[in-house]
């Protein structure tokens, strides 16, 4: 099951978005023009709790179109993401019976489809904004009874797993005296040149291990070094993928998922 046709309303710099998804879909542009958004708003729907605070959105991730509007009286920001077959019976009997309470039917194309959409805005009687999940209907409307329980989403989550890789234009540049981050940190720390050698080798040792350690990365990196042959023109592309984390961690459905680096060797990303 994928991903097959987003809808994004009102979130940060995007006012209203309909996106087609095919296999594989890049984003070219400019900074600055809402790539970051796109992938933002599909990360927030599928690896979040229902109903659950704290949800990684906040006031300002809803569109507003003038610095004098009122987040509080906006609709709100809205994600929907379908999920459809490309044709009859595409998807296994054990999908079905697992999401039978979310699966709509086409009744003309007789082709199976699931919508499952987010709502982030202000609540009057809560006093403070609060993310919905639903699964919709065909005319896109919420599902009610049995179809509208929580417990739809951990199975239908467990069929459209997220994997979120940060890129960054320079690992060399972040891990810098030049970076905003980490430059003060480094600076302060004084750390002798060969200390320096020596961790990174270290880092680099266990890089490979860690990739070596499922070679289903190194298809990542592959497929990754394809796009940035798209991203510089037909140049040749390729990929240094790093699994040492800035940070903790994607957690994803309570199990905790990497999150790492791509550093472009040529061209940038």
């Amino acid at each position: 099951m994928k991903i097959t046709r987003a809808r994004i309303r009102n979130f940060r710099c995007i006012k209203e978005l309909d996106l087609d998804l095919d296999d594989t879909t890049v984003f070219v542009g400019p900074n600055n023009e809402g790539k970051t958004a796109v992938l933002d708003a599909l990360r927030l729907v599928l690896t979040r709790r229902w109903g659950q605070r704290g949800t990684g959105f906040n006031e300002y991730d809803i569109y507003l179109s003038s610095p004098n509007d009122d987040a509080k009286m906006s609709p709100g920001a809205t994600v929907e993401i379908e999920c459809k077959e490309t044709f009859a019976g595409e998807w296994p009997q054990s999908l079905q019976n697992d999401l039978t309470n979310v699966i709509q039917i086409d009744p003309q194309l007789n082709l199976s489809s699931i919508t499952l959409r987010v709502n982030y805005r202000w609540s009057a009687n809560d006093g403070q904004f609060e993310p919905v999940w639903e699964f919709l209907n065909t005319a896109r409307q919420p599902l009610p009874g049995m179809s509208a329980r929580r417990t739809n989403l951990e199975p239908f989550w467990q069929y459209l797993p997220v994997f979120y890789l940060g890129p960054l234009r320079a690992v060399d540049d972040e891990f810098s005296s030049r970076s905003q981050f980490w430059g003060r940190l480094l600076k302060a720390m004084k750390i002798p040149p060969n200390l320096e050698t020596r961790i990174g080798n270290i880092l680099g040792v266990l890089n490979s291990k860690l990739l070596k350690a499922d070679p289903r990365l190194g298809q990542v990196a592959q497929t990754l070094a394809g796009i940035t042959q798209v991203a510089v023109r037909d140049q040749p592309g390729e990929v240094d993928l790093r699994m040492m984390p800035m940070r903790a961690g994607i957690c994803c459905r309570g199990r905790r998922l990497f999150s790492g680096m791509l550093r472009p060797i040529r061209g940038s990303l």
